[in-house]
């Protein structure tokens, strides 16, 4: 299914656009100590009881916390402070592909939302809280070469050796993406976006401050254990341009950037298979703009410049294409939660920006709402690899999940309140 739509109509005067979903990243290599569906609950020190499964901490753990909120809060005071809208999709592991869909499907309910929130497990090991005010548009697709699109090499994969007199899709492929940027990868080379990459979005006097208070948080630390994304259990060890200190911070909240995530062609399962030329090749991009050109004219810019460098066979499969959206922090929704977080005794340290995205950044653009994706209390770890965790006894720094659930009740009551 690509997406689930729900509403809670409480009469209240205030409207939560609740954004999740339910799909989890795919079991990989890495071996596990315990089965990664099986939900197990045992003892993982310095924690008493956690639960272990793929998506615990980077989903299913948030979620269950929330829904627990609104049961308890429904079921002692017989009707929420506000009223939620859920639309919660299928596919934001591929791109979220459906999303843009599922809200034309219902926008007319949608316009009755005053804020987009989305809590999640954002609390460090040391029982810091990360309150997103800001996400960088976001371009998923794919770029795909094949002989039958090019009417040139093969059409099913042949021996290697006749690539002597055999074109190769892959090597068409490479040529492609190599136009794309200069030859560090650094910068668009396409008609009317390399200008982009040179622009720097302006800094209000707010969000100038709480930059600095980042980086005056963040000073002296390694970069590793602080950039969100990054993990001192597999430190990077020079960064892009050499960059150092508090500009490796700047840069990654609001640089842009063209990744590679991916390159496929051929055999690439284990072991080896007889020499093939491969039929197909294919090149998984996610770009990162923090710019008012809407994502779709990029997308077209990029059709235009792969047609105009002789590459229209090249196949452009566009899976997300969102822009990019920042919240005031004077927000109703950001002042709630950081009143509701103070007073758990939880420390907020509040990002500007950050450099993911997707629609939980397009869409309150779109409707003229703010938005906070996290901003709750709640700890895991391990996300994307073996033995995930959501934390269900805490160790006294980081929150319970009965702490985390008091957290949503209050913070409901003081939102309503505003």
């Amino acid at each position: 299914y690509p997406g689930v739509w729900a509403r809670l109509d409480s009469g209240a005067a205030k409207t939560i656009l609740y954004y999740s979903h339910y799909d989890v990243r795919p079991v990989g290599p890495e071996p596990w100590d315990w089965p990664p569906f099986g939900a197990e609950l045992t003892e993982m020190p310095p924690y008493k009881q956690v639960i272990v499964g793929r998506g615990a901490r980077g989903l299913k753990g948030p979620l269950q916390a929330w829904l627990n909120a609104l049961q308890a809060l429904t079921a002692v005071e017989g009707r929420l402070p506000v009223n939620v809208l859920f639309l919660i999709e299928g596919a934001e592991i591929l791109g979220s592909r459906n999303y843009l869909q599922l809200a034309e499907r219902y926008r007319e309910q949608l316009r009755e939302a005053d804020a987009l929130f989305s809590p999640g497990a954002s609390q460090s090991a040391q029982g810091e809280v990360s309150v997103v005010l800001g996400y960088k548009g976001l371009l998923y697709l794919e770029l795909e070469a094949s002989g039958e699109a090019w009417n040139r090499g093969p059409s099913a994969p042949v021996h290697s050796a006749t690539n002597a007199v055999v074109d190769s899709p892959a090597w068409r492929l490479i040529h492609a993406l190599a136009t794309l940027t200069d030859r560090e990868g650094e910068r668009l080379t396409v008609d009317g976006l390399g200008p982009l990459f040179d622009q720097r979005k302006e800094i209000s006097s707010e969000e100038g401050e709480l930059l600095e208070r980042l980086h005056r948080r963040f000073e002296g630390r390694d970069p590793n254990a602080v950039i969100p994304g990054l993990t001192a259990g597999a430190p990077v060890k020079t960064f892009k341009r050499g960059l150092r200190g508090r500009d490796v911070l700047t840069e990654y909240l609001y640089a842009p950037s063209v990744n590679i995530s991916g390159l496929r062609s051929g055999y690439i399962g284990p072991g080896s298979k007889s020499f093939l030329l491969p039929h197909q090749a294919v090149a998984t991009l996610d770009i990162r703009l923090i710019t008012d050109l809407d994502a779709q004219e990029v997308l077209r810019r990029l059709r235009a410049h792969l047609d105009r460098e002789g590459f229209g066979d090249i196949r452009l499969h566009a899976y997300g294409a969102y822009n990019w959206g920042q919240t005031d922090p004077r927000a109703d929704v950001v002042r709630a939660t950081l009143q509701t977080l103070e007073a758990h005794g939880y420390p907020a340290v509040v990002w500007p920006m950050v450099a993911f995205g997707g629609p939980w950044a397009h869409l309150p653009r779109a409707l003229g709402i703010p938005a906070l994706r996290g901003a709750g209390p709640g700890y895991g770890d391990r996300m994307a690899t073996s033995n995930e965790f959501y934390v269900i006894e805490g160790d006294g720094t980081v929150a319970d999940l009965a702490d985390t659930e008091n957290f949503y009740v209050d913070l409901l009551s003081n939102y309503a309140a505003l």
